[in-house]
């Protein structure tokens, strides 16, 4: 009862069996190598969505530092804007405080002017001159103060200082024929006739208002130049 194969199907049936475990081995091998497959393709997958999670953090931060930086520039603006307007403001103020100090000075020492000559009021018609032309600095110091307490009242201020400056020149003429005619402008042509030589000629634009005309004597050429120079401070004025 006993099969006996013969040797040529023992080899037949060890080459079978064989082939059967190679084909299970490859199939095994193949197996695994589509799960690695598939397991690095779902690694590649969750790298490349973590790469762009990353990514989209890195730029949300950088957009949150250029608005921190734009908001600490702006800060510093406004902080050196600030500081600039606080360095202004004292500026000014340490200017106007000079600038009241100066015009108290100068207010002092033309009142003590003043006070003098009123205490010694000698020669009245020479001193009221002088009295007159000593209020153009304090007029000019406090108005030009007020001006820059006061921007706008410029325009004001400066019509007060054209007019008084105006007067002043037409009493500073006043003031030096006085003193050369001690009081009398007849006795100041006299002064002036006795230097006729060394008077220029008067123009002649304004020979309609020489009386007597200059070339009748030295008293007219006289009297003709100071007219010319009264008509000129009133051109001025």
């Amino acid at each position: 009862g006993t099969f006996i194969r013969s040797p040529a199907a023992a080899a037949l049936v060890r080459s079978v069996e064989s082939n059967s475990w190679a084909t299970i081995f490859f199939r095994c091998m193949t197996c695994c190598n589509c799960a690695l497959v598939c397991i690095l393709t779902g690694l590649l997958i969750w790298e490349v969505g973590r790469v762009s999670s990353l990514q989209s953090t890195v730029d949300e931060d950088q957009a949150t530092i250029a608005e921190l930086q734009d908001e600490v520039r702006q800060k510093q603006e406004v902080k050196i804007e600030e500081l600039h307007q606080e360095v202004e403001q004292e500026h000014d103020l340490t200017f106007l405080s000079l600038a009241g100090i100066m015009t108290l000075l100068t207010c002092l020492v033309t009142m003590f002017h003043m006070s003098s000559h009123l205490q010694r009021m000698e020669q009245p018609l020479i001193q009221r001159k002088i009295l007159a032309i000593l209020w153009m600095s304090p007029v000019y110091s406090v108005t030009s103060f007020l001006t820059l307490l006061y921007p706008p009242m410029e325009g004001y201020m400066a019509i007060i200082k054209d007019f008084y400056e105006s007067y002043c020149i037409y009493t500073f003429l006043s003031f030096l024929i006085v003193v050369l005619g001690r009081g009398s402008r007849e006795h100041a042509v006299e002064v002036l006739a006795m230097h006729a030589h060394q008077l220029e000629q008067p123009t002649r634009l304004l020979s309609r208002w020489y009386e007597p005309p200059p070339e009748t004597s030295d008293n007219a050429k006289a009297n003709a130049v100071i007219t010319e120079c009264q008509i000129y401070a009133m051109q001025f004025v």
